[in-house]
């Protein structure tokens, strides 16, 4: 009896080796083995606008931008519009809890929830665009802010405007006061004292990039004291700029994008930022672990973040012989701007006061 016990503990024992030797070893186990798939998940990310997409304006930028790194990254991605302050905190912080990786805001207005929501989701990067959060007094380290500094831009446009003038009476519209926007006022104002000290500048703020209505409103007034050339630097809004221009015969110059068609007789060009490779840049760092979070980026004319449009320029001196000196000679000081500003022998001081023709006279 003893040894039939015995027998019988010993098989158990070999039972129980056996099994465990089987589940220790990967190669008898019946779990498929862990995949790249497995192991990496897709990087998401959100970019959230304060302005409208389909108008052609910097968020449709912004956007084909995020489509082609989705494209060439394979990141998820998500477009939104937040509308109106009260809801840029609520919708940036919607994304922070939907688990995306980095959100990318866009203009001023955005930077105080991007900033309040960041610091609640320290491990969520988030890309400012056309924002001011880093600075020597402050560094917020999951924000990567892109400044985008047009005024040397808007230097060569006030002079040649300086030359096309004929009343000696110019016009300015933006969108907003903002820092970017100020400064580019100022740098046209500089430009207009260098090249035409006798002329008067007229500046106003819509107070919107959206608000066509108004924008006409106010260019109406400022070609009704006078003026015969209007920069605009307000987005959608430069339309009612346009139209208003197109009922009087005044010139304008645009900005962002290509609304010529609007009044293709008397747009002379635009100025605009390319919005396009800003975003995908982030998105390209990001994905790349190379994210430049707690810095900030200056986007401007000598680096190919701003651009300037000679075909534009010729195109109008050909369709307006009325305006063939004036333009040859605007066109001659554009090419002689812009080489010195690529050549880093002329820069303009990024001034975010208020601008001011007082201060110029």
């Amino acid at each position: 009896m003893m040894k039939k016990t015995i027998k019988i503990l010993v098989a158990l024992v070999m039972v129980l080796a056996l099994t465990v030797a089987c589940t220790a070893n990967p190669g008898t186990s019946t779990q498929p083995a862990a995949t790249d798939a497995d192991t990496q998940r897709t990087a998401r990310v959100a970019l959230i606008v304060n302005q409208k997409f389909g108008d052609m304006g910097p968020c449709d930028q912004m956007l084909a931008g995020l489509e082609k790194a989705r494209d060439d990254f394979g990141v998820e991605i998500k477009a939104l519009e937040s509308d109106g302050v009260a809801a840029h905190e609520d919708d940036v912080r919607a994304m922070a809890k939907e688990g995306y990786d980095l959100i990318i805001t866009t203009f001023p207005n955005m930077t105080q929830a991007t900033v309040t929501v960041a610091e609640e989701y320290p491990n969520t990067m988030f890309g400012c665009i056309y924002q001011f959060v880093n600075n020597e007094e402050t560094s917020v380290p999951n924000c990567y802010d892109a400044q985008f500094h047009g005024q040397e831009a808007m230097y060569i446009l006030g002079a040649m405007a300086a030359k096309l003038t004929r009343s000696n009476k110019v016009g300015f519209i933006a969108g907003a006061e903002e820092p970017s926007p100020n400064a580019d006022g100022n740098a046209f104002m500089m430009a207009m004292k260098e090249y035409n000290p006798d002329a008067d500048v007229q500046f106003a703020y819509i107070g919107s990039y959206e608000d066509v209505a108004k924008a006409k409103e106010i260019a109406v007034a400022m070609i009704n004291a006078g003026c015969d050339i209007i920069q605009t630097d307000a987005g959608k809004c430069q339309v009612g700029v346009m139209e208003a221009a197109k009922e009087s015969g005044a010139l304008v110059c645009g900005d962002t994008s290509d609304f010529s068609e609007t009044y293709p007789e008397g747009v002379y060009g635009y100025f605009g930022g390319d919005f396009t490779n800003c975003v995908y840049l982030m998105v390209k760092d990001f994905v790349e672990n190379d994210f430049k979070g707690g810095t900030t980026g200056i986007m401007n004319l000598a680096n190919g973040c701003f651009f300037l449009t000679p075909d534009m320029f010729n195109k109008f001196k050909e369709a307006r012989a009325d305006y063939d000196k004036e333009m040859t000679e605007a066109i001659a000081l554009h090419d002689e701007l812009y080489a010195k500003v690529l050549s880093g022998e002329l820069t303009i001081p990024f001034n975010t006061e208020t601008p001011n023709w007082a201060n110029y006279k």
